[in-house]
C-alpha cells in the first residue's frame, strides 16, 4: 500500500514537471530528437513490426515515429484493450483513435492482433536498472510478462532517469532506455 501511495505521488510531480518542461523548451526540437534516435534504432534493430502508443498531453510525440515506420514499410502497432487485456493491434490510420475506458488512446479500425518485435513503452520515468514508471494500470508490465522475449525500449528525457524508483513485486524491467538530452532542466532526484 506504501508503494501506491509512493509511486502516486511521484507519478503527480513527473508529470507537472513534464508539463513544466514543455512549456518552457521548444517540444518540436525534443520531438525531432527522439525522432533520430529513433530512425538510428530501426536501422540498428530492422525489425519487421513495431508497437508505438498513441502519445498524449506531454509525453514524447510518436506521431513522427509511426510516419517514419510507414514509409519505411514496417508494421504499426499500437495497444488496444480487448476483454481488459492489453493486445497490439495493426493500425491501419494514425488518425483513427478513441480514449479507452482505461484512459489511453486506441485505434477504433485495425486489423490483426499480433505481438510486434519491437515495442516502445511510455514512461513517466526510469531508473538505472531499467525499472519504468508508468501511469498505474500495470498494463505494460503484464504485457511484458507474457512476452518476453521481445525487445521493450523506452525513450525518456535523461532529467527523469532516476537512481531507483518504488517497486512492487509486479514491476518488470524493459530492455533498454534511449535517453533524450534537455539541458537546463532539473529533476528533483
Amino acid at each position: 500500500m506504501f508503494k501506491v501511495k509512493e509511486k502516486n505521488i511521484l507519478r503527480e510531480r513527473l508529470i507537472s514537471q513534464r508539463n513544466f518542461l514543455y512549456n518552457k523548451h521548444s517540444k518540436s526540437i525534443i520531438d525531432m530528437e527522439v525522432l533520430n534516435k529513433f530512425i538510428e534504432l530501426i536501422d540498428q534493430l530492422q525489425p519487421s513490426s513495431v508497437g508505438l502508443y498513441k502519445s498524449f498531453g506531454s509525453e514524447l510525440d510518436t506521431i513522427l515515429l509511426d510516419a517514419f515506420l510507414r514509409e519505411r514499410n514496417i508494421a504499426v502497432y499500437y495497444p488496444k484493450l480487448i476483454e481488459g487485456e492489453m493486445n497490439f493491434v495493426l493500425s491501419n490510420s494514425v488518425c483513427d483513435f478513441s480514449k479507452s475506458i482505461s484512459g489511453f488512446l486506441e485505434p477504433v479500425n485495425h486489423g490483426e492482433v499480433s505481438v510486434p518485435e519491437l515495442v516502445i513503452t511510455p514512461a513517466l520515468a526510469l531508473d538505472n536498472e531499467n525499472y519504468r514508471l508508468g501511469y498505474g494500470k500495470g498494463y505494460y508490465d503484464k504485457y511484458i510478462k507474457q512476452h518476453q522475449n521481445k525487445q521493450y525500449i523506452s525513450f525518456i528525457l535523461k532529467n527523469f532517469i532516476l537512481e531507483k524508483l518504488p517497486r512492487d513485486e509486479w514491476d518488470l524491467q524493459i530492455n533498454k532506455i534511449i535517453e533524450i538530452n534537455v539541458p537546463n532542466i532539473n529533476i528533483m532526484k
